[in-house]
């Protein structure tokens, strides 16, 4: 136990000198990013306790995205694990401006960095369990860290966004709830009437009980039978990715989940016309 706790120590340095030499590389050419999920997150847990990240997420200003990527083609950020991102993507689609205007400062060794309030990063922390299907349970400790960390100042209104559905950001907190070893006292602008559907929640325990692993859709394609059974292994998880209604902007979008949106909107298996048609899609 100990010398698993002096590993993710080590990583989480790793990390963090990543961050701040990456971030120092983006700030010299004057490109505007923000640090998000992983370290960003990791704010909110107690300090005993680390939160391990595997690389390193910097959300860069749409404008500026492509400087960003030529300094990542030009080896400026190697051997670092740093994943850019062009704005906020599907964790916030057309919010960058706002996100960035409202962000923190925090400090990374010598650096500060520039991060989203606990709003927005609870907005992103939501959306990203959401995306991955909420087969990551040990991710729910975000969102009730996060919760925990909500004070009376909480904006609510800044929160939820004109014309967003409650429910798709108040059902993960349910399930952090129910699934996290953190405890927290549920926000009060949740219904009290709102429960998990059995549906769902059976759903969620199968897939953490399972013991087959998940490899990338791309990595499969070339074996119709291994991507059968991905498609299979992921099929499970649609009840929590079918959540958002369609006004949660970006949430298929760009993503492999369109092709299970494409696939239950026309009554499809994951059969051999399925499988080809999804292979067409990945651009094989």
């Amino acid at each position: 136990m100990k010398n698993t706790h002096k590993c993710a120590l080590l990583i989480s340095a790793v990390r963090a000198a990543e961050t701040e030499i990456a971030i120092g590389k983006l700030l010299s050419q004057g490109i505007r990013c923000l640090l998000v999920k992983g370290i960003s997150h990791s704010r909110f847990y107690p300090s005993h306790i680390v939160r391990e990240s595997y690389d390193v997420d910097i959300a860069v200003h749409p404008e500026d995205f492509e400087l960003a990527k030529r300094l990542e083609d030009e080896g400026a950020f190697a051997p670092l694990l740093i994943d850019l991102h062009r704005g906020l993507g599907n964790l916030d689609r057309e919010r960058f401006d706002e996100v960035f205007e409202n962000a923190e400062s925090m400090s990374i060794g010598n650096r500060s960095v520039m991060v989203p309030k606990l709003e927005d990063c609870l907005r992103i922390a939501i959306r990203h369990w959401v995306a991955d299907g909420g087969r990551h349970r040990h991710r729910l400790d975000d969102i009730a860290y996060m919760i925990s960390a909500a004070k009376a100042s909480f904006d609510f209104d800044y929160f939820l966004k004109k014309g967003e559905s409650l429910e798709f950001f108040a059902i993960p907190i349910l399930c952090a709830h129910r699934y996290s070893q953190v405890e927290f006292d549920i926000p009060e602008w949740i219904p009290a009437g709102l429960e998990l559907p059995i549906s769902l929640t059976g759903k969620l325990e199968d897939v953490w009980n399972s013991t087959l692993s998940y490899k990338s859709l791309a990595s499969s394609k070339r074996s119709l039978r291994e991507l059968g059974r991905q498609v299979r292994l992921r099929s499970r998880l649609f009840p929590i990715m079918s959540l958002a209604p369609d006004n949660c902007d970006g949430r298929f979008t760009g993503s492999n989940y369109t092709l299970f949106g494409f696939a239950q909107s026309r009554g499809l298996v994951a059969g051999a016309g399925f499988l080809k048609e999804l292979r067409n899609r990945l651009g094989i």
